[in-house]
This record gives structure tokens, sequence and C-alpha cells, in this order.
């Protein structure tokens, strides 16, 4: 509402809002949600430059908003064990402008290495054009961890199974060799 004062009278005029107020509120509940989640969050300029990253970001990396502005997140989070085939994947996704996802070997700003699971999802505008790229990474150390020491487990069990195996066949060569050898004397 706006009330204009004059020497006639007043003027009001009314304007509908309703619509406008709703895509506030909803931008506000993904600001916060964007600025709560343990998920790190970055946006990525059409270069792939950090525009932005929420505090999940710092607190996963150990790298700040300002450390991490204007980087790309390749200089600050990749190191020796990243795998090529993994870094050539992310990078022939974004070149095409296709959404990725996928796990990858990062490191923080200490040099201390942690498993990610990484989306990134380009963003157009209106007319079709890139606009930026959303990432979002979910640390998954812990589970990377489980699964190999699941396999790790698995390849013991698996190497005692073939040693029994291998034990029991001996014997069974054994009892067979030691049992036809004393039938065949018997029987000379």
């Amino acid at each position: 509402v706006a009330a204009y004062p004059s020497a006639t009278g007043l003027s009001v005029f009314i304007r509908e809002i309703t619509e406008r107020k709703q895509l506030e509120e909803e931008l506000r509940m993904l600001s916060l949600v964007a600025k709560e989640t343990e998920n790190a969050v970055i946006m990525l300029s059409p270069e792939q430059k950090i525009t932005w990253v929420n505090a999940a970001f710092t607190t996963m990396t150990g790298y700040s908003f300002e450390e991490a502005l204007g980087q790309k997140p390749s200089a600050l989070l990749l190191g020796s064990e990243t795998r090529a085939e993994v870094l050539h994947y992310i990078n022939a996704q974004l070149q095409k402008r296709l959404p990725v996802q996928t796990e990858i070997r990062n490191y923080r700003k200490t040099g201390e290495p942690f498993w990610a699971e990484l989306y990134i999802k380009p963003l157009f505008g209106a007319n079709g054009k890139l606009e930026q790229f959303f990432s979002i990474r979910k640390e998954i150390t812990h589970r990377k961890n489980l699964e190999a020491e699941l396999a790790d487990q698995q390849k013991k069990i698996a190497a005692a199974v073939l040693h029994a195996q291998e034990a029991e066949r001996a014997e069974v060569d054994r009892e067979l060799h030691d049992n036809v050898n004393q039938i065949l004397t018997t029987a000379k």
C-alpha cells in the first residue's frame, strides 16, 4: 500500500505482492539450507571459479571463504592420490555443461586426504546461457574406510577358504595314497 496526500485529498495505491512474498520466503529457506547443511556447498562461475562457499566447506576443507573466493576447486582440493580418470570425467562433463556425480579423493588445507561424494550441476538462465555451477560435497571418508576394511576382510576370508580347501585336498590325497599303498602291499 502506498498513500500520497494531495491538496484535493489522498491517493492510495494497492498492489498484490503475495507471489513476491512467497518467493522471498522460498529464497530465505533455500539460503538457510545452503548455509546450515553439513555438506560443503560451492557456487562457481561459468569459468569454474569459486564465487561462494558455505561454512561446511570451511569446516570440511580448512579454507576460509576469502581463501576460496576466485580459486578453482581443483587448485585447492586435488592432490597426489586424486585419480586422473575421475578428473577427466569431471572436466568432460563440465565442458559439455552436463551434471556430474562421482566420488573423489580431496585434500584439506593441511594436506590430509579425505573422500567426497561430489555433485556438480550447471545452472542456466532464462535465455539458456550458462550462469553458474553449484557443487555439493559430502564427506564419505568413514564409508570408504569401512568399504576398504570389508574388502580386506573378504580377501582374508577367501584366502582362508582356499587354504582350508587345499589342506583338505592334501589330507584326502594323503589318505588315498597311504590307503592305496597299504591295499596294494597287502594284495601283493
